[in-house]
C-alpha cells in the first residue's frame, strides 16, 4: 500500500472534531498573540516612560527665594556628574501649569521651579541633601516610589499574561489530545486494515500526526492573520500607541501562534502512539 492511499485511507480531516480543533487553534493562538504583543508593547511603553521620568527631577522653590541662593544651589548641582543640566521653569509656563487650580482675578506669587536633566545614574538622596542643605524650604520631587510603584504594577500584569498563556497552552493540549484520540477511535476499521496489511503502528502515527500538523498550520496562519489585523487596527485608531508597536511586538505575535503550533504536534504525536499501540 502506497503513503498517499494509506493517507486516504485514515483520513482524520473529514471528522467534525478536527474542524473544531482547527477553529479553536485560531482563536485561542489569536488571543495568545495578541495577549504576548499587547505585555511586549506594555514593557516598551514603561521603558520610555521610566527613562524620561528618570532623567528629570524637578526642584520647587518658594516664590521669595533669593535669586543668590539659587545660583549657589545651581553651580552646587552642576557639579555633580550625573546631572547633565538645569533649566529655569519661566513663570508663563509655571502658570500654564497651575491655571486650573488658580482663579482669574486672584494675584498670587508663582513658586520658581528648576528642572534637572540627569542620567540613569542619578542619586537622588544626595540630591535631596544638597537641596535640604542649601534651601531647606525647597522640595525636590522624587520619582523614585512612583517608579517603584509602576513598576511592581508592571511585572504583575506581566505575571498575570504568563499565567493565561500557560492555560492556553494547557487548554491546547487538552483538545488536541481530545480531537486525536477520538478522531483516531472513530476510524479504528480503518487503522485495523492498515495493521492487517503490514503498515506499522509508527507508520500510522506519523499519518495521523501529519493531518494534525496541516491543521496547526492553518490554525497558525489563520491566528497570526487576525493578530496583525488587530495590531494594525489599534495603531489606526490610537497613532499614540504605534510608537510602542516595536519589532519585538510583532516578533512574539508571530511566535506565539508558532509556538502553540508545535505544541499541538508534539501532544498528537504522543497520543497517536498510545492509541494505536492500544488499539
Amino acid at each position: 500500500m502506497s503513503v498517499k492511499t494509506a493517507y486516504k485511507a485514515l483520513s482524520l480531516k473529514t471528522d467534525p472534531i478536527f474542524k473544531l480543533l482547527m477553529i479553536m487553534l485560531v482563536l485561542l493562538g489569536w488571543l495568545a498573540s495578541l495577549g504576548g504583543a499587547s505585555i511586549i508593547g506594555l514593557e516598551n511603553l514603561y521603558k520610555e516612560w521610566n527613562l524620561t521620568q528618570k532623567s528629570r527631577v524637578n526642584i520647587y522653590l518658594l516664590a521669595q527665594t533669593e535669586a543668590k541662593s539659587i545660583d549657589n544651589l545651581t553651580q552646587t548641582l552642576l557639579s555633580e556628574d550625573y546631572i547633565t543640566g538645569i533649566k529655569h521653569v519661566k513663570d508663563e509656563e509655571t502658570e500654564a501649569l497651575l491655571s486650573q487650580f488658580l482663579v482669574s482675578d486672584y494675584k498670587l506669587e508663582l513658586p520658581k521651579i528648576l528642572e534637572l536633566q540627569t542620567t540613569s545614574s542619578t542619586d537622588f538622596e544626595k540630591i535631596k541633601q544638597i537641596v535640604d542643605k542649601k534651601i531647606p524650604t525647597a522640595q525636590v520631587d522624587d520619582p523614585s516610589k512612583v517608579l517603584n510603584s509602576i513598576a511592581n504594577g508592571v511585572r504583575f500584569a506581566e505575571g498575570i499574561a504568563l499565567i493565561i498563556s500557560l492555560v492556553i497552552v494547557f487548554v491546547i493540549s487538552l483538545i488536541v489530545s481530545l480531537t486525536t484520540r477520538a478522531g483516531l477511535r472513530a476510524q479504528k476499521r480503518q487503522i485495523e486494515i492498515l495493521q492487517y496489511v503490514g503498515a506499522s503502528d509508527s507508520f500510522i502515527a506519523v499519518l495521523a500526526v501529519k493531518q494534525v500538523l496541516y491543521c496547526s498550520l492553518a490554525g497558525f496562519v489563520g491566528s497570526t492573520a487576525l493578530a496583525a489585523l488587530s495590531i494594525q487596527l489599534i495603531q489606526t485608531q490610537w497613532p499614540i500607541l504605534a510608537t510602542f508597536i516595536l519589532a519585538n511586538v510583532w516578533f512574539i505575535a508571530v511566535c506565539l501562534p508558532l509556538f502553540i503550533c508545535l505544541v499541538a504536534v508534539l501532544v498528537s504525536m504522543f497520543i497517536a502512539k498510545r492509541v494505536i499501540r492500544g488499539n
